[in-house]
């Protein structure tokens, strides 16, 4: 029988599962493979969230660009609101003076058609006259 020394009698003594042979410093492959793959894992996790803070910020960063232009646009609308009703209010009371004008005209041309044109008087050669006149301002 050999010698053997210590520390090979007490690998003799360990378990089949625990001796060491082939396997990475005396761990079993098995072990090392898990670990492995947690890390590996563990690695994607934490660049993972890394990334997405980062383009969490740069989010931010254009929702602040977005946000401005967003408030100007709404100025800008509201400015446009504020002359369209100014355009609107101008052109009601445009209408209004354009129906009073009509109106005026019917009138004038009723008066004129109720009046008999007498020659030589000088109250319907005035008012043919005012008529011209109105017409040709129209």
């Amino acid at each position: 029988m050999e010698l053997k020394s210590p520390e090979e009698e007490v690998v003799a003594a360990l378990p089949e599962g625990m001796r060491p042979d082939s396997n990475l410093y005396g761990f079993p492959w098995e072990l090392v493979i898990c670990a492995a793959v947690v890390g590996f894992f563990a690695v994607l996790f934490f660049l993972w969230r890394s990334f997405r803070s980062v383009r969490s910020r740069l989010y931010v960063g254009r929702e602040k660009k977005l946000a401005l232009m967003l408030s100007g646009l709404i100025e800008e609308k509201s400015k446009l609101l504020e002359k369209f009703s100014l355009v609107q209010k101008e052109y009601e009371g445009y209408e209004v003076e354009s129906s009073l004008k009509d109106a005026s005209f019917e009138k004038e041309a009723t008066e004129a058609q109720s009046l008999e044109f007498v020659e030589g008087s000088q109250i319907s050669e005035a008012t043919c006259e005012k008529l011209n006149r109105s017409n040709s301002e129209l």
